[in-house]
Order: structure tokens, then C-alpha cells, then sequence
């Protein structure tokens, strides 16, 4: 948006400059064939007060259609006057007398100059008029008609442009990207633009199709992680028999002369190794069930810590409007955050669709400030309180609380988002406010 203004400034200010350089190049045009018209009109009308003191008269007519070609030969047609009128002195008081002389005090109206015509003794005779029928001053006039007529059109077209095509183009530009990080993102609405309608509904299609697609790999992640702590912790008992009898056998414990065998000795050495290895696998394989495929390597960048509450603003706005949920996002100050910025949104965006689902729709408030420890992201609901007794199982992978049996979820969440901020270098907090009915998630940065 920042950029488009600033283009439309650059454009507005060029097209300032452009008119004004016009008007520069126009007007030394206009004053030099003004010097022109002055020096050929000087010329033409020496020509006629010496052929009016020769003939003392003048034949308005011979000069029109005679004189007039051969100035046209001799000073060119742009210069020489398209008409010229006589109007004696003896009309004073008629209406060209008048004319005449609110034209001499003007000395000129653009396209019609008059001057004087004296007899040899130097008495006036009467004036003679030289009209041209291009005006320079209303040709200055329609040319910066013409040439804002022609801005304004260009305005409009990049108007129409930008409201059109730029600004819808906008608010996609980022959705392709959001998509591929596996952010939850509110539809985009539809419109019946003819340039992005069809894209839009595709792109919602696509979301959709992701989120069933996210949805099932959740679920086959659940069972798969529930198989292998099946197994694992079928297998840990008999492991732990087999080198309880093993280790019977080593020490002699079911011999009768309580004598050991030093072959069964060995073999059962052998056992209980063995099954010191399956123990050893059982154990990984308890760590791998605990490992979510979710993570991602950080990508470390430098910014401002308001940038995550616009960028929430611009995701959770609309959505919690219309849900009708009060909501407030302060960020005290504006510190700069060296950190991954989509991770923390993602995060952000964990605790907020929780506060969604599971609040009670009175309140949600998000708060970011910078302590002298670190920085502390925050987002703080009303709702059900958590019982105390779950609170060290609430970021357990596909642990769900006894308040999310009427809400649709996996349960992977608050795991996934814990990891993440511990790969970021912090950790999550939660927090239970007894006396306000709220549930708090802080997610805590250190300062590096």
C-alpha cells in the first residue's frame, strides 16, 4: 500500500513537471512567433501608410486580394494577417470606431491587432485592423486542457487499475505463502472480480483440500504414534522378564545343587544382552513416538514486534468481528525482534483459534511488550478453566482436556507450537486466573 502511494506521488509529481516544461517550451515558442508576427505586421503596415500617403486613400480590397498573396510569398503564411479592415476616422462614434479604439488602449486580443493609419501631414486617417484566425493565447489554453484532460484520464485508468487488479492482487500475494508454511488462514471472500474471482475460489478450494489433507495426516500421525507406544510398552514386560529369568539362570537360581552351569551361565549372559538391546530400541522407539513431523528449521530475521500485531490484526480481525468477539492487541512499544516472525505468528495463531474454540466468546486480548529478560508474547481468554490436575499433561502430544470433548481438534497443537518456541530458544507458559475465569498462554524469547 506504502508503495502504491508512494508510485502515485512519483507519477502525480512527473505529470506537474511535465505540464509546467510544456507551458516553459510553448511559451518561448509563442514569444518568438509573436516577434515574428510583429516584425512581418511592422513590415506590411509600412507598406500601406506609404502607399496611402502616395494615393492618399486606401483600396482595402486590392490589398486583401493582391498585397496579401505576395506578403504570403515573402514572409509566409503563418505570419501574415488572415484578414485586414479599414475603419476611417470619419466613422468616430459608430460602433468600429469604438471598437477600434478599446482594441488600440488593449493593443491586442490574442488574434486581432490595430494600428494606426496617418496622412502626410501627419493627421490620423483612421485605424486598419489585422485579424489572424489562430489565437496563441487559446491554443496555451486548450493545450493544458488537452494535456490535464489527458492526466486525469490517465488517473482514472490507473485508479481503476489499482482497485481492479493491484489491491485484490495484494491481499493474495501472501495467501499462496501461508499456505505452503501450514498456517491456518481465514477464507478469502469472494468477489465476481473477472481478473481473480475464478483464482480466489480455486485458492479457497485449495485451503479446504489442505486442511482435510492436514486433518488426515494428523490422524494416520495418531495412530501411528499410538501403535508404537502399544508396542513399545507391550514389549518393555516381557524384556523385563526375560532378563529377570535370565539372570535367575546365570546366578544358579533353579539349580537344585546350586551349582552353575557354566554353559547355561554363558547362554544366559547372551539372553540378557540381547534383551538389554531390545530394551535399548523399545526406549527410541518411545522417543520417536514423542517426536512431531512438524518442525521446521528457523529462519532468523530482524524485525519490528508491532509487524506481528498488524499481520494478526489483518488475519483474525474480520473473523473475530463477525463471530462478535471483543478483542485488543496492544504491542507496548516497538522493539526489534531477532527471531523467526512466521513461527511466532504461527504459534500466536495456535493460542488464538484455542481461545476460539474453547473461550466462551467475551473477550480475547493479545499483548506483546519487551522485558528486561526478554520478550514476552501473550494471549489471554475467557472460558472454562483447565483443572490444576491437567496442567502438566496440556503440551503432551494428542493430549486433549477434559474441556475439548465438544471441539473438534487432534490434540497436537500446543505441542507442536512448544516446540517451536523452544527451537526458537524460549518455551511456553500457562497460566490460570482463577479470580477472572481466563487462561493465559505466554510464549517467552530471551533477549540474545
Amino acid at each position: 500500500m506504502k508503495q502504491v502511494q508512494k508510485y502515485a506521488g512519483i507519477i502525480a509529481f512527473l505529470c506537474i513537471v511535465l505540464l509546467i516544461v510544456a507551458n516553459v517550451l510553448y511559451g518561448k515558442v509563442d514569444r518568438k512567433r509573436l516577434t515574428e508576427r510583429y516584425v512581418t505586421l511592422n513590415r506590411i503596415h509600412n507598406q500601406i501608410q506609404e502607399q496611402i500617403q502616395v494615393d492618399n486613400s486606401i483600396d482595402i480590397s486590392r490589398i486583401n486580394n493582391t498585397y496579401r498573396d505576395n506578403w504570403i510569398q515573402e514572409y509566409g503564411k503563418a505570419y501574415v494577417p488572415d484578414s485586414i479592415r479599414w475603419i476611417p476616422l470619419e466613422n468616430s462614434g459608430t460602433e468600429e470606431s469604438e471598437e477600434a479604439e478599446s482594441l488600440i488602449v488593449a493593443e491586442s486580443n490574442g488574434n486581432a491587432y490595430v494600428w494606426q493609419v496617418c496622412a502626410t501631414d501627419g493627421s490620423l486617417l483612421g485605424f486598419i485592423e489585422y485579424g489572424y484566425a489562430e489565437n496563441m493565447v487559446g491554443n496555451r489554453i486548450v493545450m493544458n486542457i488537452a494535456m490535464i484532460t489527458c492526466f486525469l484520464l490517465i488517473a482514472i485508468i490507473l485508479i481503476y487499475v489499482y482497485q481492479r487488479i493491484i489491491k485484490p492482487f495484494y491481499r493474495l500475494v501472501e495467501y499462496p505463502e501461508k499456505l505452503s508454511k501450514g498456517q491456518t488462514v481465514e477464507k478469502l471472500p469472494e468477489t465476481k472480480n473477472r481478473y481473480f474471482g475464478k483464482f480466489i475460489w480455486s485458492m479457497n478450494l485449495l485451503n479446504d483440500r489442505l486442511a482435510q489433507s492436514r486433518k488426515h495426516v494428523q490422524r494416520m500421525e495418531e495412530d501411528r504414534q499410538t501403535m508404537l507406544s502399544s508396542i513399545a510398552h507391550g514389549v518393555k514386560t516381557p524384556v523385563a522378564n526375560i532378563k529377570l529369568y535370565a539372570n535367575a539362570i546365570e546366578t544358579g537360581l533353579y539349580q537344585e545343587s546350586g551349582i552353575v552351569n557354566p554353559k547355561d551361565a554363558e547362554i544366559a549372559k547372551k539372553i540378557e544382552t540381547n534383551a538389554m538391546d531390545i530394551e535399548h530400541l523399545v526406549t527410541e522407539l518411545l522417543s520417536v513416538t514423542s517426536t512431531a513431523l512438524y518442525e521446521t528449521e528457523p529462519e532468523i530475521q530482524v524485525f519490528y514486534m508491532k509487524e506481528l500485531t498488524e499481520q494478526l490484526e489483518q488475519e483474525y480481525g474480520n473473523r473475530l468481528k463477525m463471530h462478535r468477539i471483543p478483542y485488543q492487541m496492544d504491542c507496548m512499544g516497538n522493539p526489534m525482534v531477532n527471531s523467526d516472525k512466521d513461527m511466532l505468528f504461527r504459534i500466536l495463531s495456535q493460542f488464538i483459534e484455542n481461545a476460539i474454540k474453547y473461550g466462551d466468546g467475551t473477550g480475547i486480548t493479545v499483548s506483546m511488550e519487551k522485558q528486561e529478560d526478554g520478550y514476552y508474547l501473550a494471549v489471554k481468554n475467557r472460558g472454562t478453566l483447565l483443572p490444576e490436575q491437567e496442567m502438566p499433561y496440556i503440551f503432551k502430544s494428542f493430549w486433549r482436556g477434559s474441556n475439548a470433548s465438544e471441539a473438534d481438534g487432534s490434540g497436537i497443537g500446543l505441542y507442536v507450537s512448544r516446540k517451536m518456541a523452544q527451537q526458537l530458544g524460549g518455551d511456553i507458559y500457562v497460566k490460570r486466573w482463577e479470580d477472572t475465569s481466563e487462561m493465559e498462554f505466554v510464549i517467552y524469547l530471551p533477549i540474545d
